[in-house]
């Protein structure tokens, strides 16, 4: 009995080897003309992120998308049908343009919505993120519960721990985390 399956899980954001699809540059340049007709699509900005640049975080998710596009384009047409699907965050959208719930377009205009509307609940604060690898999750509560109370845990994924929480004026609530945890591994 094979027990072989295939799954597919879409990424969110862009990542350093996607757009080096030369092989598929025809469904590139298909793809990229289709968004653009949808969404501003900045090339330069898709130039930069194949060597793993990401400076808007909007354009990083068109690219990834399209990218994601490219794949599922292939993949149907060398009938590689998987078994799984899962999209990542907002590679949601292109999982469900995978399955053929939402056309191309729609699952870019979902993700352009999407990402727009989150923005505009932030209320124009600044924020900023951190992975913590080697630490156990008691540890890095204690750590933030010590020294940066407005600091939250938002994900755990095995021995990673990621924290977020308001960008301030100072960085010291960061760095006084940073600092303990940094004292923490080379312990």
């Amino acid at each position: 009995m094979n027990n072989n399956k295939i799954g597919f899980v879409f990424p969110a954001f862009a990542m350093k080897f996607t757009g080096k699809l030369s092989l598929f540059q025809n469904e590139v340049n298909e793809l990229s003309s289709l968004a653009s007709r949808h969404v501003p699509i900045d090339s330069h900005r898709f130039e930069e992120m194949t060597e793993g640049v990401i400076e808007d975080e909007l354009q990083a998710h068109y690219f990834c998308y399209i990218n994601s596009g490219v794949v599922s384009t292939v993949m149907k047409k060398q009938n590689i049908v998987p078994d799984y699907l899962a999209g990542y965050s907002m590679g949601l959208f292109s999982a469900l343009f995978h399955a053929g719930a939402l056309s191309f377009e729609e699952g870019l205009l979902l993700m352009h919505n999407t990402y727009n509307t989150a923005l505009g609940c932030i209320n124009k604060q600044r924020y900023g993120m951190g992975v913590i690898v080697g630490l156990t999750y008691d540890t890095v509560a204690s750590l933030i519960s010590d020294n940066a109370k407005d600091i939250e845990i938002i994900d755990i994924s095995n021995e990673h721990v990621i924290k977020t929480g308001p960008q301030h004026k100072n960085a010291s609530d960061y760095s006084s985390v940073s600092f303990k945890v940094h004292k923490q591994l080379i312990r």
